[in-house]
């Protein structure tokens, strides 16, 4: 529905997504797109709820770890951590530790 909008493509309706349900969907730009080696699949959001569910839900857990580590609140949703880390990774901005 969204994509047959002139000027809404992937990374916008992504973000529309995210917006609206941020504990369902995260950003997919072309940075998080080209980390995760994603490409034009469209099994994405399938692939993405079974890595956080397998081992007892533990990239889930992983992630809300992170999130508590970095101070940042519930309010930021498991899902919006997971894309801003892959995008900081991407983009060169992830600082290790």
């Amino acid at each position: 529905m969204l994509r047959s909008n002139r000027g809404v493509g992937p990374t916008k309706t992504s973000k529309l997504l995210a917006r609206k349900r941020p504990h369902l969907f995260p950003v997919l730009d072309s940075i998080v797109t080209r980390e995760l080696s994603h490409g034009n699949r469209t099994d994405f959001y399938v692939t993405l709820r079974e890595h956080l569910r397998n081992d007892d839900r533990a990239l889930w857990r992983h992630l809300r770890d992170v999130r508590e580590h970095a101070g940042v609140g519930s309010d930021i949703s498991v899902i919006r951590c997971f894309d801003i880390l892959v995008w900081m990774a991407g983009s060169g901005r992830l600082i290790s530790s």
